[in-house]
C-alpha cells in the first residue's frame, strides 16, 4: 500500500532527522529489466526515484551492447529517465568509454556504481578504468546495494573516504551526495 509506505519513511524521517540531522530517506524502486517489465512502472508498482521521473534499472549481466540500447529506448520512450545500476557489471557496456558516453549523451541517462567497487578488491587495471570514468565524468552515483544490515551492508562510508583520499572533496561529494539531490 503506498499511502502506509509513504507514511512510514515519514516517520522514519522523523527519527532519522533527530539521530542524523540533514539524513533525508526518498522512496525509489529498482526494476529488473525485462521488456514486460514496463508495466510494473506503469502502474506504480515500482516508484521512481525519489519522486523524480528517474527508475534505477538492473540489466542482466550478459546484456550486449544492441540490446541494453533496446532496453534504454523503451523505457526513455515512456518519459522515463534511467539510472543504471550496477553499471560496472555490464561488461558490455561499462568497458567502453565512447559506448557509455553514446548512451549517456543520447538518452540522459545516469550510472551509479556500488560502494563495494570503489573500496573493493577489483585489479589494478579495473581500478584504472574507474578512475578514469569517474574523472571524464562517465559515474553519476555511488550507492550500497545494501538489501539488509546482516548481509551486503552499505560500506557508503568507507567508499567516500577512498574517493576523498584519491579524487577530492569535489568528487567524493558529488558522487555520494550531492548528484542524488
Amino acid at each position: 500500500d503506498q499511502l502506509l509506505l509513504s507514511e512510514q519513511i515519514e516517520q522514519l524521517n522523523a527519527h532519522c532527522e533527530k539521530l542524523y540531522p540533514g539524513l533525508v530517506v526518498h522512496q525509489g524502486g529498482e526494476l529488473y529489466y525485462r521488456p514486460s517489465a514496463i508495466e510494473h512502472v506503469r502502474t506504480g508498482r515500482i516508484p521512481m526515484m525519489a519522486d523524480s521521473n528517474y527508475l534505477l534499472v538492473e540489466f542482466s549481466l550478459q546484456i550486449m551492447p544492441d540490446a541494453f540500447e533496446q532496453a534504454i529506448r523503451q523505457v526513455t520512450n515512456e518519459g522515463i529517465g534511467v539510472i543504471v545500476a550496477h553499471s560496472e557489471r555490464y561488461d558490455a557496456v561499462f568497458g567502453n568509454i565512447d559506448r557509455m558516453a553514446y548512451f549517456k549523451d543520447k538518452y540522459d541517462i545516469l550510472y551509479q556504481v556500488n560502494a563495494d567497487t570503489i573500496i573493493g578488491k577489483e585489479s589494478f587495471l579495473f581500478k584504472r578504468k574507474l578512475k578514469k570514468l569517474i574523472r571524464h565524468g562517465m559515474i553519476d552515483f555511488i550507492a550500497s546495494d545494501a538489501h539488509s544490515t546482516n548481509r551486503r551492508s552499505s560500506h557508503l562510508k568507507e567508499a567516500y573516504t577512498y574517493l576523498l583520499n584519491h579524487e577530492g572533496q569535489a568528487t567524493a561529494d558529488a558522487l555520494c551526495r550531492d548528484n542524488a539531490a
